[in-house]
This record gives structure tokens, sequence and C-alpha cells, in this order.
């Protein structure tokens, strides 16, 4: 394949393939409860009206999701156009970058051969097509995710690689998006190298005391909403003359 003879073409055919797929089928993105609060937010961070310190509310809970860098992410294409469809193709762009990044950490550990067929797998992959195409956070960390695998595997090369200054922020960034999804993105550093088993340590830390933060967020929330509950029963019950 001519592709396969320039590199950097071969890239440039998954990208635009996986940005081609995603954006014929975005007509196809359901809008619901979660994606209009994630608009409703943007907006009004675009309007400088609220500025949020912690990420949304959790399903079906009172936690928050510790870091609020998607509603942040989520704002930017608002600033273009004011409408859900902006927010929906910027993720799907994010998406189509996201299999370029994967195609080229690939490469040197696979060949180009075979970081082009996993990459071409990954852009036409009904999972990443259908399920990422719009705006929940969980669509926007592989990105993350994989600029995370790609600094990874620079570091286990060469560990004095300037990626070493990147990897860090990122696996610090990953738990703060969506906790349940993080699944360290390929640390799997030669383990006689010190700094990189450092690394895989400092790593897991983080997202250990990130998770205990947003544990004890969701507890303090829900002995508060208990609280709240028996003072109105004791009060109700005063009212009835019920001891």
């Amino acid at each position: 394949m001519n592709a396969l003879r320039s590199p950097w073409l071969a890239g440039a055919v998954v990208v635009v393939a996986a940005f081609a797929l995603r954006i014929a089928l975005l007509h196809t993105a359901r809008f619901g409860g979660d994606e209009a609060l994630f608009f409703g937010i943007g907006l009004d961070i675009v309007d400088g009206k609220h500025l949020p310190l912690l990420g949304t509310q959790i399903t079906d809970g009172q936690g928050r999701l510790p870091g609020p860098t998607f509603l942040y992410v989520m704002a930017l294409p608002l600033l273009v156009h004011r409408s859900p469809e902006a927010q929906y193709a910027f993720v799907e762009i994010l998406g189509a970058l996201t299999v370029g990044v994967f195609w080229h950490a690939m490469r040197r550990p696979f060949g180009e051969k075979g970081a082009f067929f996993a990459a071409i797998l990954m852009a036409l992959s009904p999972w990443s097509a259908l399920y990422a195409d719009r705006t929940w956070n969980p669509n926007v960390l592989p990105l993350v995710e994989n600029l995370a695998l790609l600094a990874a595997v620079r570091v286990r090369e060469r560990p004095t690689s300037k990626w070493l200054v990147a990897l860090f922020p990122l696996c610090a960034l990953m738990p703060r998006e969506n906790p349940d999804l993080c699944s360290g993105a390929g640390l799997n550093g030669d383990p006689s190298n010190l700094r990189c088993r450092w690394l895989v340590t400092a790593a897991i830390r983080v997202d250990d005391i990130l998770r205990r933060q947003l544990a004890r967020s969701m507890k303090l929330r829900e002995s508060q909403q208990g609280g709240r509950i028996a003072v109105g029963r004791r009060s109700r019950g005063d009212e009835l003359g019920i001891d």
C-alpha cells in the first residue's frame, strides 16, 4: 500500500477515515438529560455566569466527579457556535484525533503495518464511532488515555524522554475525568527501571487519593441529607404532638 510507504500519509488516512465516519453519523447521536446538562453548563461558562470547580454530579448519587476539566473542554466549541451540534462535532473531532494518537503510539512497538492495521480497526470500530458521539465525559477521556499511552511508550524506550514531563499530569488528569474508566493507560514500563516504577506508583497513588476524596464527598453529602431528613421528621412530629 502506498500509504504505508509514507508513514505520515498513513496517519492522515486513518484520521480522515475516522473523522468522515463520525461526522457522517453525527445526526444519529442522542440528546438526553446528560447532554442537555452539559450544554447548559457550557453556555454558563462561556457567558461567565458559572465557573465550576468540581465535575458534574454522578448519576443516581450525591457525589461529584473531582475535576471540572471536561466541562471547560465542552465549553470551547460554544465559543464558535452556541448549539449542541457544535459540541457533538467537537467530540467527533477529538475522537478522530484519538485514532491518530493511537496510530502514532503503536508505530515503534508494532511497526508501520501493525500500527496502520490497528488504527484502521479503531477508526471503523462501531463502539468507537457510535458510542463516542456526544457530550459525555467517557467520550473525551480516550484522547487523554492515548496521549498517556504514547508518553508511557516513549518513556519506556528512553527514560530521559521529554514525554516524561507530560506523563504524570496526564495520569493525574484521567481519574479526575472519570475514575471508573481509568486503567493505567498502558503504564507497563520496564520493572527494572526505577523511574518507570516510580511513575506507575505515583500515578496509582494519585488515583487512590482522588477516589478517596470522591468517596468522602459522597459520604458527607449523604450524611448532610440524612440529617436534614431527620430534622424535618422531628419538626413534623412536634407539630403533630408525636414523641
